[in-house]
């Protein structure tokens, strides 16, 4: 059994050293990697090159900047190997990562296998708990259910960077699923796959995610940030096409509503030239999805802080952006 590792890079030129070398150093070798440029336009092509000149198990592809979703969707259609495993291009795996994941995949005969996450400074030190830690999870837990699988991921306990059956990925992770943005669609992917996952087990393996880089596509504020309410929009839809149960709504909905929150709070974030285009796309959101698409029925079964929460958010975007500000 072996995995293809897959790395999107776009100017990660600081990092790849690390990143790179941390798949080298695995203690298996049953591993292959792809690494796909996204039009990088420092010089982590040629260090990329580098390493794919002295071991034939790396592989190169390009591809005009499209951001990390369409790059991963497009390396999985190349892969081979029995499962594939994401790897961000200013993150590391742990020396034991591809035994120990690829061990818990024999075991449970897994769709999808979840390591814990260390979280890593600059500097290399880890300052705060792991996921593991930080959530209920734990080390062997199995999820024979997709919606149960899918539910833990709108708090992210269930995480993104994880190793997939490569023929579940080849149905899923396919480009007109995740071409509606550059930046945000990944999050609507991986809870998608979690929930046509038979079988999700979390794994003891670390990876190990650098938290503090400056330079991560996530970190600076931009206009296309606002595509996560396109990704709220999706992840609804879904729900509704899907019959979750009533218990994800209220969860999804409680996810909507903060991330509703975080974007017209960051309005001031946006440079002056596009502060009426944030406006309008959050405006949007509220009346044609959040408010529009909201199942009632919410309102009697959900705790009583979150039905009169959600019940006040829905009278007016007034009275939203007002609450934001509270």
């Amino acid at each position: 059994m072996r995995v293809t590792i897959l790395m999107p890079v776009y100017n990660a030129a600081h990092y790849l050293h690390q990143s790179i070398n941390s798949v080298l150093k695995q203690s298996c070798n049953s591993w292959e990697m792809i690494i796909i440029d996204d039009e990088s336009t420092d010089n982590s092509r040629d260090i990329i090159q580098e390493y794919v000149n002295k071991d034939s198990r790396i592989r190169l592809i390009t591809q005009k900047n499209a951001g990390p979703a369409i790059a991963r969707a497009r390396a999985i259609q190349l892969a081979t190997t029995e499962y594939v495993a994401i790897l961000d291009a200013d993150d590391e795996l742990s020396p034991l990562y591809v035994e120990e994941m690829l061990d818990c995949a024999k075991k449970y005969n897994a769709d999808i296998i979840t390591p814990n996450v260390e979280y890593i400074s600059e500097q290399g030190s880890i300052n705060r708990l792991t996921r593991f830690e930080e959530s209920t999870l734990h080390a062997n837990k199995v999820i024979t259910n997709g919606q149960e699988a899918f539910s833990l991921t709108l708090p992210w306990q269930l995480h993104g960077w994880q190793m997939i059956k490569t023929s579940l990925a080849k149905k899923y992770y396919i480009e007109n699923l995740v071409n509606y943005s550059k930046l945000n669609s990944d999050e609507y992917i991986t809870r998608l796959l979690y929930l046509k996952s038979n079988t999700t087990v979390c794994c003891k393996a670390i990876y190990r995610h650098r938290f503090d880089n400056p330079d991560s596509l996530t970190r600076s504020f931009k206009l296309l940030n606002f595509d996560c309410l396109k990704t709220l929009d999706k992840l609804t839809e879904l729900c509704i096409q899907e019959h979750m149960s009533i218990r994800i709504f209220i969860n999804l909905y409680n996810t909507n509503f903060i991330t509703l929150k975080n974007m017209i709070n960051a309005l001031d974030k946006l440079p002056a030239v596009d502060k009426n285009k944030g406006i309008e796309i959050i405006k949007n959101y509220y009346y044609k999805s959040y408010r529009k698409k909201f199942p009632s029925k919410i309102l009697f079964v959900a705790p009583i802080k979150t039905s009169i929460k959600l019940f006040i958010s829905m009278i007016d975007y007034k009275i939203m952006k007002l609450i934001s500000t509270i």
